[in-house]
């Protein structure tokens, strides 16, 4: 899109009728629909009437009513029953009804009901034209009844109603004098509404030299800032804090922060069997308590333009060499550069043993220097599924099997599993998409990175969980000519 011209704009919309889903594109501005049809393999993220509006005829099942009198519960009005969606397509009438797996909980005094009983010198350039949370995949590692069926592919099964996204708090989730954002959600019947507070975005010193040298008895340096650009989603019982730091340097830290209230279930056990164990699938938390040990997978989308839209991926690989004929060495590692042709080639597995360098470069344009600019992803602390390939919930989150992958750039592909992942059987998203094996040489492509750690409760954990975060980084790569932060203000009250 050029300076001037009218910036399209188009709405999706998925209506859903008669367990029947079918989307259509609304073209905003001449006020008229491009696209329609019905939607075939799968189905609309799960409404939240349809979720909570189950509580009514479930409780009024006589199996149900039997089961809960088996176990002493006669007043249903202490009983708060729902249907939860599937991903992954678990039984055959998934393929062509609206299918939830019902469960029921008693609130019995808890607080919560999830305790179950519980600039470049003045000239504008690219680096990364989009980055988004593509999705999230959360594994529940319970196989008993009731459980088994919890693998949420969160925004993909659960229409968001009033948005994920909470409103924030001045003075705990930003500053009090930050500059505040307010959206626009949607209901379920599409009706607007704006909330406040949505996003933030302040300045802040980390109290870290963003570069430092004592040369004789001085020390030069220039202290750091970070400007972070922060929302919340709070998705059920979780909480996710999503920032966006950017610093001087033209780096970008990416991260996420993980609190809220733990998914438990209730256990005779008042303490573990010995000194360190404890159940399979959980740890106590508190007597009588099991936090269920799960994962967590984000998968970033992002869609580098670094000094333009033809780009190519590179992988800088240390490889170990021997040094023959030196006293002093036997050995050095050296750079060779690998620039992958085809999409399969930028599948990605962090190797401690086989390091490498994951670089978004633009061949045709060079440094100072005669190195292509470029932009390195720069993972951290993270992790990839080891669930079996075979296990439906797997095929529905498979983009977590690996920590980055790399596409050819299509306007279509947005959600790394899948746009509609309710009930279908795992034909969309990025394990579907590479398969094709498409050139991503000097073209314009994404990123894809998963974010993810496994998570074995604890008692810290409990009843709220302290904020754990886990982070990457997108820096430049011979962008520049040279340090970029040589001149920031020598303090941080000069600024």
């Amino acid at each position: 899109m050029e300076p001037g011209q009218p910036v399209p704009r188009e709405a999706d919309v998925v209506v859903l009728r008669d367990s029947k889903t079918y989307t259509a594109r609304v073209d905003i501005a001449t006020k008229r629909v491009v696209e329609f049809g019905e939607l075939k393999g799968a189905q609309s993220a799960f409404l939240a009437s349809e979720m909570f509006g189950a509580d009514a005829y479930i409780k009024k099942d006589a199996r149900i009513i039997e089961a809960l009198r088996k176990r002493g519960i006669s007043d249903l009005r202490t009983v708060s029953c729902s249907a939860l969606p599937v991903a992954y397509r678990a039984v055959p009438a998934q393929a062509t009804e609206r299918v939830g797996f019902g469960s029921c909980s008693r609130t019995h005094g808890t607080y919560h009901s999830w305790g179950r009983s519980v600039i470049d010198e003045g000239r504008a350039r690219s680096a990364l034209y989009e980055a988004s949370v593509s999705k999230l995949f959360v594994p529940y590692m319970d196989p008993g009844n009731g459980w088994n069926n919890r693998a949420f592919i969160d925004a993909g099964e659960f229409f968001a109603g009033v948005g994920f996204l909470k409103p924030l708090k001045p003075g705990l989730d930003c500053p009090a004098g930050a500059t505040w954002f307010d959206g626009q959600t949607i209901s379920e019947d599409g009706a607007p509404r704006l909330t406040s507070r949505l996003a933030c975005l302040f300045e802040r010193a980390p109290e870290n030299p963003a570069w430092r040298h004592l040369q004789g008895s001085e020390v030069y340096g220039r202290p750091s800032r970070e400007l972070v650009l922060r929302s919340a989603a709070t998705i059920g019982n979780y909480d996710y804090l999503l920032d966006w730091r950017f610093t001087p340097d033209g780096a970008l830290t990416i991260a996420v922060g993980a609190t809220g209230v733990i998914e438990t279930k209730s256990t005779p056990m008042t303490a573990a069997h010995d000194a360190h164990g404890g159940p399979e699938t959980g740890q106590l938390v508190a007597e009588g308590v099991i936090g269920v040990n799960h994962d967590h997978y984000f998968s970033y989308r992002l869609d580098f333009d670094v000094d333009g839209t033809s780009n190519s991926f590179m992988l800088n690989r240390m490889v170990p060499q021997r040094v023959d004929n030196d006293p002093m060495r036997k050995s050095i590692w050296v750079n060779q550069p690998v620039v992958a042709a085809r999409e399969k080639d930028a599948i990605l597995d962090i190797r401690l043993d086989q390091p490498s360098m994951w670089m978004f470069m633009n061949p045709s344009i060079r440094s100072s220097l005669n190195y292509p600019v470029a932009y390195e992803v720069m993972p951290g602390a993270t992790a990839k599924s080891i669930l079996s390939g075979d296990d439906p919930v797997q095929r529905i989150g498979a983009f977590s099997e690996h920590q980055f992958w790399v596409t050819r750039y299509n306007e279509a592909e947005r959600y790394a599993a899948g746009t509609y992942p309710t009930s279908s059987d795992a034909n969309d998203g990025l394990a579907v998409w590479t398969k094709a094996n498409r050139t991503i040489e000097n073209t314009d492509i994404v990123g894809w990175y998963t974010l993810g750690f496994h998570h074995i409760t604890r008692a810290e954990d409990w009843p709220v969980m302290p904020t754990m975060w886990h982070e990457f980084v997108i820096r430049p790569f011979h962008f520049f000519n040279k340090n970029p932060v040589l001149d920031l203000p020598k303090s941080l009250a000069d600024h």
